[in-house]
């Protein structure tokens, strides 16, 4: 619990200096073709993200989707196409959690992600079989071989290490 205290008062720190226009002023890097605006709503959408994440190691889903909402909601703000894909993968693995496991919203919020994923040709191993996974239990095949073929593409691109293993633990049964 002292973890999770510490964590929270670091988490509401950096809420207050990013939700405060006057901390643009400060910033020490700016991606190019970014406005000190935009610079500090992706760091406040990376930190609900973040902070949504934290949230599920403590078996809260309504606080991660309230905190992966708000991310989504920025990165629209910001016109952030990687943002607001991540937001809805996110969204869409809170339903495939053990507690909150509701196949058609996590359909819907991976679909979406997968549709910004592709408009942008960006491959997400996470996503692809994810997707995989629900067109298989809802028995699915065309879907589910789509998803395959991505999911197998996906795994030759730059994905994590990790998002690979992930994937070949589900692919293998």
């Amino acid at each position: 619990n002292n973890d999770f205290s510490a964590a929270s008062d670091c988490y509401r720190k950096a809420f207050d200096i990013l939700n405060d226009p006057a901390s643009e002023k400060s910033l020490w890097y700016l991606s190019p073709g970014a406005t000190p605006k935009s610079t500090r709503l992706n760091n406040l959408r990376i930190t609900h993200q973040f902070y949504g994440l934290l949230m599920g190691g403590f078996n809260s889903p309504e606080e991660q989707k309230m905190h992966f909402r708000k991310a989504l909601d920025l990165a629209r703000e910001i016109n952030n196409k990687t943002g607001i894909a991540s937001s809805y993968r996110m969204l869409g693995e809170i339903y495939l959690a053990n507690n909150a496991y509701n196949i058609d919203s996590a359909l819907y919020y991976l679909s979406v992600a997968d549709a910004v994923f592709d408009s942008i040709a960006v491959s997400n191993l996470i996503v692809s079989y994810e997707l995989l996974h629900i067109y298989t239990r809802k028995e699915n095949l065309p879907l589910a071989q789509k998803h395959l073929g991505k999911t197998i593409r996906a795994m030759t691109d730059d994905a994590t290490l990790l998002d690979k293993s992930r994937a070949c633990r589900y692919i293998s049964g």
